[in-house]
Order: structure tokens, then C-alpha cells, then sequence
């Protein structure tokens, strides 16, 4: 039986393969062949589907829109379709489109009877692709509104007007309104030998034509009926308010209840990408169903996903379109789910014999299809055989392809890959192909299943002419029938997403039929896919998945092939993916102290970054070795300190390996915001192939690195069964470290940062016992020899030493045991010379950055005698014992103790600018000073050096410098320097010779010693008591004078005139100057303010009571003013006196005097001066 044998119906009869709006061949066998699926009887969603449509166009009141969506496959054009069929209810062929359709719905009584109510109004359907009736229509970007314009369009077709020029319509319209249309085609056809429809085509160049048929109709002129015309076409305007009234005046033209339904395809598409068009729709939605009272109104298709039919849309367009929706009360929203559904029952339908025949094929082939059918894990599922009906329905075809095809059409789509703009291909595209598929194996063997690539066939002549040439030269060139097939079926899916084209599900794409060998079938598969691969029309990607290639695609996978690299890089990269990608950590924890340790990178033998102790050494296929499975063991003995990882041969390893890195390069080089956007897309694909090529080359790596054998100083590691790569690689590395570091397992403490602490602190029970460990004894044994080879040692270099082999110590645990050393004595810690204390000790222990610098030594052993002697000489020198115990803590007492007595000591000797003497302390200090910047074991040592004189020192000045200054000897020193400082004005008024005496005192070099200060006492307490005594002397004296001036001033006749105010006026300076003399401590001072108040300050007094006795006389009335008298004195010891002797000698000599005297004083009077006695 040949497989056309198997139908019921002729699998040749025409079915349309693209449902058309406008396409009413074969109405009647749609109709009957329509399927009304479980999802449009409303099964799982009454309200939403057919019934729930049919229940609200019954009620007399329906006023809305209706909005019918669904993805691609869907039905919802031909639903469409259907709907406007049903609606106007035409009669084809002695039957009723409405009681066809009804019919299916025989099992729904209610939904059946609906169907028919509904058709039973009279109702006009104007159904079109509102795409489709785009063309004529301006622009979308001018200010005509295209949605409007088309509406317009299809109504002026209805009535048989112009569609593509309104403004004739408009004339048209005039004509039908004064009931002259009909007689005015008439009369055109009869004058101008061609129908009027013909005629408007051109009318705009013979307008003339149409005026002269009017002006005949209207008796007017021709030059008036034109003037009429241009009128009516210049003032047309077309706007939505105004076609809502021509869709009302149509409608009341009609029967009582007539409807109006604008069956409207692919509206979605249409208007999504423009915010415009989206309001005119909904607007004219609005009018209609305002204007005709819901007697007009539209049922409308669109896709339900929006971004995969239009792109990314921005928020503000998504609810734009979301409110445009909203406008339409009534939606009916398609799935795909039943597209097989429909094939199956208008294309399938097998006979009697065949529903037996597969039957009994089902029954032995059922197993062995799930297996052929099962796509990779990691694939996108599709559906399969569910039962043996399910089986009978579908065959030849495959449950996938369906599913898979609606998929591809889809994919394909969103690529541009079919001639024309908004292109979609629906259910009845899907039947037509399925149908032209049928029909190709109609002679074919029962057997033989539908090759998913013969899809193809269906739909090629749709597809863009770039894409049909690519694929015909590949026919033309490739002799292999089944790279023809492959390269097909890679085409259809090329874009589908989650579709992994592996071999495996490229061979149930192409799966001949049940009983098949499949190792064989996948052999030639292979053979086909290497030679379309190597012909560039495919590329093979991450994973060994398959790709088609596009013109551009090809070009570019030529060029990326044909791009040098260095040699090396495709090794580099190897090494990157193992050791970055899959052990990332370049570091071991060792399961037995948890520390890490730090591993070399080996590729094949050739190290990769820094020289370590250990590597881990992946040996590839390729080595340059000629390492192999039988020779890897003896390899290994030969490199003790690497863990050998032996990989097992991957064939296309280094292909894909050099193939990343050509991709790599060629984008890198390539890639420019000048490109065209195909080729930024294209580079973008292939960047992501790339990414995936790494994962899977990774992915291969892991699983080569699971089945790896490993290799230490020759014998395999056996005993390691995991096969987690970097589980398998640690447990081999944790038996490479402790084969390379012996000396670790001397290691019996896990130390840590505590430890640390605690055992510099003297806290940590580790310090205890005290005989030294085997690690410490290792140690201090390394210090020691290095300083017998006159080697520094330092904290880094025991670091470095015991972290490399043979010991492989961890840095906390050599920190750790460097700090017992020095606690238990056996070693000190310096810094630029200086020996550390405990706290310099943990801190140069715990800063990396200390470790160069930080000098370690071993400590000198000191004699019981020598600590004796030291603290011996510690209680003698600072009169307190030396607790400590251990020579290097008896050490550092004696250090803390000498820099305070330092300290105390640089305290006092700053004073020696007021204390002279204190210089004696210089050398004593700066000796002590120096000793407190030695270090252990230096005080031990050199005690013979500094004990004498230290104690000389102590005893000659220190003790009696301390004594002095801390007792009364330095207050008695003191008052000596203030009481010279602060009365050395007096000593001129007494004996100089105690002076002197307390003088040597201030200036000793050493007041300190003998009787000195108590003689310094005795000496003070008389000169104190001299100054004293003259003082009181001299402000008597002083006093007497001012006394007698005053007397002097009262007795005068003028001091009586004064009132008393001006008598204590002229009195007061006098009694101020007596007042001052009670506090004045200098002696000089008291004398020169004695003579001042006698001499000056009388003589101004004087003046100022000769003024205050005399005032001037008022002025007489017209008389001159009064001079003011003016009184001047002079004072007698101030008139000198014209006398040639120096001396008085005798009676002579007097007399002579005394007429000089009265002949000076009598000039004086003459001038009306007075002489102050």
C-alpha cells in the first residue's frame, strides 16, 4: 500500500494554502471542511470563545468590537474569515454559509441555535487585509491618516465608488444623492465607448468628461459644471467624524436592524508601531459604534505577542496598545495548541484499511518510537506519539513537526525571511504546506515517514530570493542527497529558539522511518554535516550543535577560518580554561592541618608563571613528549614533584580550541561601529558561539579530566574515585605534598593566630615543658648555622626555608615556633640594631612587612655568676632588687630601670641654666645613657666595663646632686640667687664683704659639699637684717624732708587765703609721696623721690598756690581785659651767683659774697620773680 491509500478523502483536491481576506473560490468547501476545534466550542472557556460571541450578537442592544487575537498558527485569520461568512449568511450552492457552519456545532444545541439567530440579521461583511489594502494609500508619515483612508477605502468599494481616489468618490456620492449615479454611467459608457469605471482611473486628466455629463444633467454650462467639480474635490476633507456619518446615513438606508461588520485582518501588526494610528482606530471604533448605535461595527485579528511580531516596544506604546483593546468589549483569544487538530481532520482522515494497518504498526513499533523520538536532554521537548489514535491521526507525519514547523514559520519570520512586510503565515498556511508534503509521498511506501525538511518545499517560493539562491547553488553544488536534506532542515530551524541542532536531533529531524540503524543513519549523517561544514554552507558550534549559514554568515565564517594566530595561543588557552576555569584556585588545603598550599602550573611538561615546589601537569594528546598511555608511568618518575593528569585524546579539542581564538581575533579586529547592522549581527552571534564554545570545551575538559589517570613519581593514584575534576585534582595534589614534604609531619600542633599571641604573652601552655620540641630544635639549629657561616637570618628567610622542601611548614606555624624561641631565650629579635621587647616582638611577628627586616640571632648562654653579679650590682646601684629570673628578663629590668634613672636624672640636669653646678651631672648622665641603649646580653658581658665607674659616679655627684636638690640645701640655694637678684640695687648702702661671701656661694661648682649652704644661711640672715636697718633709715629721712617742705607751703600769708579744698589741693602730692615711701624697697629710689618732692615738686606746688591765692580781676565794662598776673619762683639753690672764688676764706670774701648774692636776688625781684627759700 502506497501511503495515497491511506486517506479517506483525495489528498490532491485543492485546499488554498494562504488564507486571503478577499478570497471566495471554494467558499463552500471551507465551510464544510472548517474545523470548529475543543478550544473555539469553548471546552475550557465558554465565555470567551464562539459561545460567548454568538450570545452577545443574538441581543438586539449589541454595540461593540470585537478583538481576535492569537500567535502565529493560531487560526484567527480564517476564523476571521469564517465569522464574515457566517454573519452575511450568502447562500452558495443551495446552502446557507450559517446553517454549514451551525452544523458543526450540532453537539452545543445552544451555541448552535445562536449561530443561526445571529445570521438570521441582515448583515453586510467587508472583509479584507487592511495591509494588503494599504497600497495607494499615503504615506503613514503625512498628515492623511492611513487607517481612516482605508476604512474609507473598503466602504467606497462596498458602494461601489472610487477606493482609491475619495475625492471622486465624493462626486459619486453627490450623484447617487440627486439620483443621477446609474444614468450618469450610462451616459459615460454610451460617449466615451468604455464603462465609468474604467474611466476614473484617469478621470483627473479628462475631468471634462465628467463635466460635461453633469452640466448636462444640472442644464448648466460646462465651464459652470467644472467650477462645481473642482469645488467639491478642493474641499473635500476627510476626517472620522465625517465617515461615521456617511457608515450612519448608509445604515438607515438599509433594512430595520441592519449590521455593518468591518472584518478587519492583521489590524495589530499594523498599527502597533505607531501611537497615531493606534488612536484612529480607536476613535473609529468610538464613531461607529456611536453614530449606527452599534449597527456598524468591527471584529478585528492581531497577533497576541506583540514583541515577537513588532520588536522591543517602549512601556508608553505597550499601553497604548493595551488601551486600544480595551475599546474592544468582546476578545477572542487563539492558541496554537490545535493546529494539529485541524490538519489532522480537514487533511489526515485515514480509511477503514489504513486505521488497521497503522494500527497493527503502532502496536510493534511503539517502544523503539520513543526512543528514535527522544530530542537531547538539554533540547527544547516536543510532543510524541500519545496512543495508537494519536498515531493513526497524524501519520506520516511526526508529532513534533507541528509544533517544531509553527515554531520555525515564526522564527523565520521575525527575520525577514519571507517576501512582503508583516508577513504571517497562519493555520491554513500550515495546512497548505502539510497538505503539499502529503502529496509528495503520496507514492511512497507505508513505511516511509515525513522527513521535516520536506517542509521546506512548502514554503520556499515565500521566501526571500537571497535565501532561495543560497539554497538552490547548494543543491547545484553538494552530489549528497542527504546534505541536501540536512541543509534544509538546519535552515528551517535555524532560528528556532531552544532548539539544539545536535546529530541526534537532526536525525529524528530527517528519521527515514522506524526500522532504521541508527549508528549507521548517524555515520552518514556525520559524513553530510562534515561536508557542509567544510563548504562553509554550515558551521558546527559549541557543544557539536549545527548551524546554517546565511550569504553573510558564510563569508564571514571563511574569513575567521582564513585568520592567523600564534601558534601558541590555542595552548595558552588550554591552560587558561584548565587552570582558571575549572581550579580556578591556584592553592591546596591540606586535609590534615588545613592550611593552603600553593601548586605550579604545568601544560605538557612546560611551566606556566612562577617556579614553585610542585606542579600540577596536565599532559594533552599533543604533547611534544611523545608521552603516551604505555609510557606515562616512567614519565612520571622522572618529574617527583608534579602530579601527573594524563587526559585522554578529544579529536576536536584543538580544533575548537584554535577556532575560538581565529573568532576571537577576527572580532576583535573587525568589529566598528561603521559596520552595517547584519554585520554587527552576525559578530554579535558569533561572540555568543564563542561563549558557548568556551563552556563546552570546558564542559569536554571536566569530562576528560573525570576519566583522566593520574600519575605520582610513577605509580598510578588509584584509590581517588571521585570524578569531580576539582575533587579528583585536590585529593592528588594532598598525596603530592605529603610525598614532596617530608619534614612536615614534624609538624604535631595546628598552630594558629592565637597561639601566636598567647606565646609571646607567656600565656600559651605550648611554652610548657621546657625542653625544646623537635620543630624548635630544627630551627634554632638552621639560626645557629647560619650565624657560625656569618649568615643573616632574618624572619623572611626562615619563612622561605621552611616553607619549601623538604619541610613545607605554614607561615603561622613557623611564626608560632620563632616566637617559643625567643620566650624560652634561645633566640632575640632586632630592628636596625634595637633588640625587640615582647610587644615589638608580636608586632614585627604579625606585619608581613617587618619579616625582611627583622634580624634574628641566637642568644649567648649566661653563667649563674654573671646573673649574680648583674643584680648584685642592680641593688647596690639603685638600692632595689632585680626580680626577674631569666637572664634575658633580668636584662630587660635592668634596661627599664636604667632609662628611668635616665629619665629622672635629664629632668634635673635641664635646670642647670639656674643651677650651675648641675653641668657636674654631664658626663655621669651621658655614661648611663649609653648603657641603657645596649641590649641583652651586652649588660652581663661588659659589667667589669661600666661597674666602677658608675658607682664613682653615683657616689662623687649623682647621690649628692639628688640629695642637694631634693632637700632643704637647694631651698637655702635658692633664696641666696633670688634675694642677690632681687636686692643687688641696696648693696651699694652696706658692708661689700658679706656680699662677696654670699656671691662665691651662687657661683659654686659644687655647693653640695661641706658646710657651704648652712654658712650661705648665717651670711643671708645678716645682710637681710643690714638692708634692713638702711632702709628704715633712709625712708625716715625722706620723710623729715617732705615733712618740712610741706611746713614750708602753709607758712606762707597766701596758703591761709586758699580754702581748704585748695589747701588739700596743694597738700596731697606730698601725702602720696609719704605713702609710697612705706613700699619702696631700693634705697636709691627713696633718696631720689626724697629730693624730687623737696626741690621739683615743692616748686610746682608752690606756683600752683601763688595762682590759686591771686586770680586775675574781673574786667571793667569797656575797658581791655586784664593781663593775668603771672607769679614764677625761683629756686634759691637754682641762682647762680657771680663769685670768682671756689671758696669763702675770710671776712673779706663774705662781704663780697653776700653783694653778689643781693645784687643777683635783686635783679631777680626786678623781673617780678620770687626766690624760694
Amino acid at each position: 500500500m502506497i501511503q495515497r491509500e491511506l486517506y479517506l478523502n483525495d489528498i490532491f483536491r485543492t485546499i488554498e494554502g494562504v488564507i486571503k481576506a478577499n478570497d471566495e473560490r471554494h467558499v463552500r468547501q471551507e465551510l464544510e471542511e472548517y474545523v470548529l476545534t475543543n478550544e473555539l466550542l469553548g471546552i475550557s472557556n465558554r465565555n470567551r470563545m464562539l459561545p460567548g460571541l454568538f450570545e452577545e450578537l443574538v441581543k438586539s442592544k449589541f454595540n461593540s468590537s470585537i478583538w481576535i487575537s492569537g500567535h502565529f498558527g493560531s487560526g484567527k485569520s480564517h476564523l476571521l474569515k469564517m465569522l464574515s461568512l457566517v454573519l452575511e449568511n450568502r447562500e452558495i450552492n443551495g446552502a446557507k454559509c450559517a446553517d454549514i457552519f451551525a452544523s458543526k456545532a450540532a453537539a452545543d444545541f445552544e451555541l448552535e441555535r445562536n449561530i443561526k439567530k445571529a445570521a438570521s440579521i441582515t448583515t453586510k461583511s467587508i472583509l479584507f487585509n487592511i495591509a494588503a489594502k494599504s497600497d495607494g494609500i499615503t504615506a503613514m508619515g503625512s498628515a492623511t491618516d492611513p487607517v481612516l483612508s482605508i476604512f474609507l477605502k473598503v466602504f467606497n468599494e462596498l458602494l461601489g465608488y472610487d477606493p482609491l481616489n475619495p475625492e471622486i468618490a465624493e462626486v459619486e456620492r453627490h450623484l447617487e444623492s440627486i439620483g443621477q449615479y446609474d444614468y450618469f454611467k450610462s451616459e459615460y459608457q454610451k460617449r466615451f465607448h468604455k464603462s465609468w469605471e474604467k474611466g476614473r482611473e484617469a478621470i483627473f486628466l479628462n475631468q471634462h468628461e465628467l463635466a460635461e455629463i453633469y452640466a448636462e444633467i444640472k442644464s448648466i454650462s460646462a465651464d459652470e459644471a467644472n467650477r462645481f467639480i473642482d469645488n467639491l474635490i478642493n474641499n473635500y476633507k476627510l476626517d472620522i467624524e465625517g465617515f461615521g456619518e456617511l457608515v450612519s446615513k448608509y445604515v438607515k438606508t438599509q433594512s430595520a436592524g441592519f449590521r455593518l461588520v468591518f472584518c478587519v485582518d492583521e489590524v495589530g501588526q499594523f498599527i502597533a508601531e505607531n501611537v497615531r494610528l493606534m488612536l484612529s482606530l480607536q476613535t473609529i471604533a468610538e464613531t461607529l459604534s456611536f453614530k449606527t448605535q452599534g449597527q456598524a461595527f468591527m471584529i478585528v485579528t492581531s497577533q497576541n505577542d506583540i514583541d515577537a511580531t513588532l520588536g522591543e516596544l517602549n512601556a508608553q506604546r505597550k499601553h497604548d496598545f493595551s488601551r486600544i483593546q480595551g475599546r474592544f468589549a468582546i476578545k477572542i483569544p487563539l492558541t496554537s495548541a490545535n493546529a494539529d487538530e485541524v490538519i489532522q481532520k480537514r487533511l489526515l482522515v485515514k480509511n477503514d484499511p489504513a486505521h488497521q494497518l497503522l494500527a497493527s504498526i503502532y502496536e510493534k513499533e511503539q517502544n523503539n518510537v520513543r526512543t528514535l523520538l527522544k530530542f537531547n536532554d538539554n533540547s527544547r521537548q516536543y510532543q510524541t506519539y500519545r496512543d495508537t489514535e494519536h498515531f493513526i491521526n497524524t501519520y506520516p507525519f511526526l508529532p513534533y513537526q507541528f509544533d517544531l514547523f509553527q515554531a520555525s514559520i515564526k522564527a523565520l519570520s521575525d527575520h525577514n525571511a519571507f517576501i512582503g512586510s508583516q508577513q504571517s503565515v497562519g493555520e491554513r498556511s500550515m495546512l497548505g504546506v502539510f497538505q503539499q508534503v502529503a502529496k509528495t509521498y503520496a507514492v511512497q511506501e507505508v513505511e516511509h515517514l515525513v522527513s521535516f525538511a520536506q517542509m521546506y518545499e512548502g514554503i520556499k517560493d515565500v521566501l526571500q530570493s537571497n535565501i532561495q539562491s543560497d539554497i538552490l547553488q547548494a543543491e547545484k553544488s553538494i552530489g549528497s542527497e542527504l546534505a541536501k536534506e540536512v541543509l534544509k532542515a538546519l535552515f528551517l530551524v535555524k532560528y528556532v529558539k531552544g532548539f539544539q541542532a545536535s546529530i541526534n536531533n537532526i536525525a529524528i529531524l530527517l528519521l527515514p522511518k522506524f526500522e532504521i540503524d541508527l549508528s549507521a543513519f548517524h555515520r552518514q549523517l556525520q559524513e553530510a554535516l562534515n561536508l557542509l561544514e567544510n563548504q562553509t554552507y554550515i558551521q558546527r558550534t559549541a557543544g557539536d550543535l549545527y548551524e546554517y549559514l546565511t550569504n553573510q554568515e558564510k563569508d564571514v565564517e571563511n574569513e575567521i577560518k582564513q585568520t592567523e594566530i600564534d601558534p601558541t595561543a590555542p595552548g595558552e588557552l588550554l591552560a587558561s580554561y584548565l587552570f582558571d576555569d575549572i581550579l580556578r584556585d591556584s592553592k591546596v588545603k591540606l586535609e590534615t592541618n588545613n592550611q593552603p598550599y600553593e601548586f605550579g602550573r604545568k601544560l605538557d611538561d612546560n611551566v606556566i608563571g612562577r617556579e614553585k615546589d610542585f606542579y600540577v601537569n596536565f599532559i594533552t594528546p599533543l604533547n611534544a613528549n611523545s608521552v603516551t598511555r604505555s609510557n606515562v608511568s616512567m614519565f612520571s618518575i622522572g618529574r617527583p614533584n608534579d602530579l601527573i593528569i594524563f587526559l585522554p585524546e578529544e579529536k576536536r579539542l584543538f580544533d575548537e580550541l584554535r577556532l575560538f581564538k581565529k573568532t576571537e581575533k577576527y572580532i576583535q579586529t573587525t568589529n566598528s561601529p561603521a559596520l552595517d547592522a547584519t554585520k554587527q549581527r552576525i559578530l554579535g552571534e558569533k561572540a555568543q558561539q564563542n561563549q558557548d564554545r568556551k563552556r563546552a570545551v570546558v564542559n569536554l575538559l571536566k569530562e576528560g579530566i573525570g576519566e583522566a589517570k593520574m600519575y605520582l613519581n610513577g605509580s598510578e593514584l588509584t584509590d581517588i574515585g571521585t570524578k569531580d575534576p576539582k575533587t579528583k585534582i585536590t585529593q592528588g595534589v594532598q598525596q603530592l605534598i605529603r610525598t614532596i614534604y617530608t619534614n612536615l609531619k614534624m609538624l604535631t600542633v595546628d598552630f594558629t593566630e592565637t597561639h601566636l599571641v598567647n606565646i609571646v604573652q607567656g600565656k600559651d601552655p605550648l611554652l610548657f615543658p621546657l625542653t625544646l620540641h623537635e620543630v624548635e630544635i630544627e630551627v634554632l639549629n638552621r639560626i645557629q648555622r647560619n650565624k657560625a657561616n656569618y649568615e643573616r637570618t632574618t624572619t623572611k628567610a626562615l619563612l622561605d626555608t621552611f616553607a619549601a622542601r623538604p619541610y613545607g611548614w605554614y607561615q603561622t606555624a613557623v611564626l608560632c615556633i620563632i616566637a617559643k624561641l625567643f620566650k624560652r631565650n634561645k633566640i632575640g629579635l632586632k630592628q636596625d640594631g634595637t633588640a625587640l621587647d615582647d610587644r615589638r616582638v608580636l608586632e614585627a611577628l604579625q606585619k608581613n612587612n617587618q619579616y625582611a627586616n627583622t634580624l634574628i640571632e641566637p642568644e649567648e648562654e649566661i653563667q649563674n655568676a654573671q646573673i649574680q653579679k648583674l643584680k648584685s650590682f642592680y641593688q647596690e646601684y639603685f638600692s632595689e632588687p632585680n626580680l626577674g629570673t631569666e637572664p634575658k628578663e633580668i636584662s630587660r629590668l635592668f634596661k627599664q630601670r636604667l632609662e628611668k634613672e635616665v629619665k629622672d636624672l635629664t629632668e634635673m640636669y635641664i635646670l642647670r641654666g639656674r643651677f650651675k653646678f648641675l653641668e657636674a651631672m654631664g658626663e655621669p648622665l651621658n655614661r648611663l645613657k649609653a648603657l641603657a641603649q645596649k641590649e641583652h646580653p651586652y649588660f652581663f658581658n661588659a659589667l667589669n666595663h661600666y661597674e666602677d665607674e658608675l658607682l664613682d659616679d653615683k657616689e662623687n655627684v649623682l647621690d649628692a646632686v639628688r640629695k642637694f636638690m631634693d632637700g632643704n640645701q637647694r631651698t637655702i640655694f635658692e633664696n641666696v640667687q633670688t634675694y642677690l637678684e632681687g636686692n643687688r640695687a641696696n648693696f651699694d648702702y652696706i658692708d661689700k664683704s658679706s656680699i662677696e661671701k654670699l656671691s662665691i656661694v651662687a657661683e659654686s661648682p659644687a655647693p653640695y659639699k661641706g658646710n657651704i649652704m648652712q654658712e650661705a644661711k648665717a651670711v643671708l640672715e645678716v645682710i637681710k637684717t643690714e638692708v634692713t636697718a638702711q632702709q628704715k633709715t633712709e625712708r625716715e629721712n625722706a620723710v623729715e624732708h617732705i615733712r618740712q617742705s610741706m611746713e614750708k607751703l602753709s607758712s606762707f600769708a597766701d596758703f591761709i587765703l586758699l580754702d581748704a579744698k585748695q589747701q588739700e589741693q596743694i597738700m596731697a602730692p606730698f601725702e602720696k609721696a609719704v605713702k609710697e615711701l612705706e613700699h619702696e624697697r631700693f634705697i636709691g629710689n627713696i633718696r631720689t623721690k626724697a629730693n624730687h618732692t623737696a626741690t621739683e615738686l615743692y616748686q610746682k606746688q608752690l606756683e600752683l598756690m601763688m595762682r590759686l591765692a591771686n586770680p586775675p580781676q574781673p574786667a571793667v565794662p569797656g575797658t581791655p581785659e586784664p593781663p593775668k598776673p603771672k607769679i614764677v619762683f625761683v629756686r634759691k639753690d637754682s641762682i647762680r651767683i657771680n663769685f670768682a672764688k671756689p671758696a669763702l676764706e675770710n671776712q673779706q670774701d663774705v662781704e663780697d659774697y653776700l653783694s653778689a648774692l643781693r645784687e643777683q636776688y635783686l635783679r631777680i625781684l626786678k623781673e617780678e620773680k620770687r626766690i624760694s627759700l
